[in-house]
């Protein structure tokens, strides 16, 4: 990571974890060939199925 990298913290038990922040599918959560779709992230399976292309 470098400095001004977004950051994700996450809690698991009595651990702080600090990640990357990368960008999940609003639908089925992969991080997966995600992109930006009308605002939102999407995976490109989910987007295929919501555009039906």
């Amino acid at each position: 990571m470098n400095e001004g990298d977004p950051v994700e913290i996450l809690v698991q038990g009595d651990h702080i974890i600090l990640e990357r922040y990368r960008p999940r599918c609003v639908f089925c959560t992969t991080m997966d060939s995600v992109v930006e779709f009308k605002d939102k992230h999407i995976c490109a399976e989910c987007l295929q199925q919501v555009t039906g292309k």
